[in-house]
């Protein structure tokens, strides 16, 4: 098993010096992306701002191992430029669930078969463009999770489907290299669900 308690709890150390931290039992409340397209409460001044990024950048390191970060840490972290207090209270929230699960990490098996998952919502930004999320299991673990704005606005959700698989196939590609790197060999062919 892999975990980051030590650091985690490093971490929620550091935050707590300055926020004071409630318990939640997700990262994420269920309205987090429509509350940060509407948000208009305060930006963040130059020192909330850099505590902001700081905050931010140690959630990136945690969600190397926590998938279930992934996507409430992928939202705040495309708010770097001008973040706002809303966007601190998401920060916050997701240290709050760290706080009750700082354990949590990933077990690796001994089965080398590789499965790929895939999903995108539809245009569901004030931008128009979707979300891709992936997951690489080996064995019944995940070893790669990303949860990404896409790049370009598409017109339909086959669409945005098929470039959420298309990062599947790129993210498999990685992962089969570095597994193969570290000489596991993986059983072919490699299952993917969209």
């Amino acid at each position: 098993t892999i975990s980051m308690t030590s650091y985690i709890n490093t971490s929620l150390a550091h935050i707590s010096q300055r926020h004071k931290l409630k318990r939640f039992d997700t990262p994420a409340s269920p309205d987090i992306l429509r509350r940060m397209s509407t948000d208009t409460s305060r930006t963040l001044d130059a020192a909330e701002k850099q505590a902001y990024m700081t905050a931010v950048g140690m959630l990136g390191y945690i969600r190397k191992v926590r998938c279930d970060i992934e996507y409430s840490t992928s939202l705040v972290a495309s708010r770097l430029q001008t973040p706002t207090s809303y966007n601190m209270e998401c920060v916050l929230r997701i240290f709050g669930y760290l706080s009750t699960t700082p354990s949590i990490g990933r077990k690796f098996t001994g089965e080398g078969i590789l499965r790929g998952f895939s999903d995108a919502d539809f245009g569901n930004t004030p931008d128009g463009r979707s979300y891709t999320g992936i997951l690489v299991m080996l064995g019944g673990s995940a070893v790669l999770s990303r949860s990404r704005k896409q790049t370009v606005v598409t017109t339909a959700t086959t669409d945005s489907e098929l470039l959420a698989l298309a990062a599947l196939t790129r993210g498999i590609e990685e992962t089969t290299t570095t597994l193969s790197d570290l000489g596991i060999s993986i059983q072919t062919p490699i299952d993917m669900y969209c």
